[in-house]
């Protein structure tokens, strides 16, 4: 935490009262484990200490779990270049979190094998919140509905890949009115729609 120490004293206070256990000692390691493996992965200290403020229990998380994060999402499978991964974790600190890591894996599959997204690092990237959602309670609903409007799953895929935001919109509030008026009101088929 050195270059970024005075920042550091001004809001240790937040830090320390939002995550306690940053002054407990933990046997994989303590702040300054977890700080110099952040930036081993392309985070900065003073991206560091910004992502800490917001997101306190981040200098918690062990070592082995930002390398076992950081393997996965630049693996083949999900596709990140390691030198994003700084960016990614500094953005959104909580993909660090245990509970995030462990809805990480059936996500990825989901997105891969059911709706054959080619670039998951893509959509990680555009709407990394994907990793919060229920594949059987949110992401798999929506596919259905977008099955019943006529849309192929392949397709759903493609739309996922180049719009990520998609499986974020509330379909049957915003999109199904939408992709309605779009062939009531102007004429669109469901070909020309999708």
């Amino acid at each position: 935490i050195g270059s970024g120490l005075s920042s550091w004293q001004r809001h240790k206070f937040k830090v320390v009262t939002q995550a306690p256990d940053v002054l407990r000692r933990k046997p994989e390691g303590g702040v300054e484990d977890t700080v110099a493996t952040l930036e081993q992965v392309g985070m900065p200290t003073k991206y560091v200490l910004d992502a800490s403020f917001r997101f306190p229990s981040l200098l918690n998380v062990p070592p082995s779990l930002i390398f076992f994060v950081s393997a996965y999402l630049s693996s083949t499978e999900v596709g990140f270049k390691p030198r994003d991964l700084g960016t990614l974790y500094r953005r959104n600190p909580w993909l660090l979190h245990p509970r995030t890591v462990e809805q990480l894996r059936p996500v990825v599959a989901f997105l891969k094998e059911g709706l054959g997204v080619q670039r998951v690092h893509v959509v990680l990237r555009g709407y990394p919140q994907v990793v919060l959602r229920s594949v059987s309670e949110d992401l798999q609903p929506r596919v259905v509905l977008l099955q019943s409007l006529g849309i192929p799953l392949l397709q759903i895929g493609c739309m996922v890949e180049a719009f990520p935001l998609l499986l974020s919109l509330p379909l049957e509030e915003q999109m199904l009115p939408v992709l309605y008026f779009f062939q009531a009101e102007l004429g669109f088929s469901r070909h020309e729609l999708w």
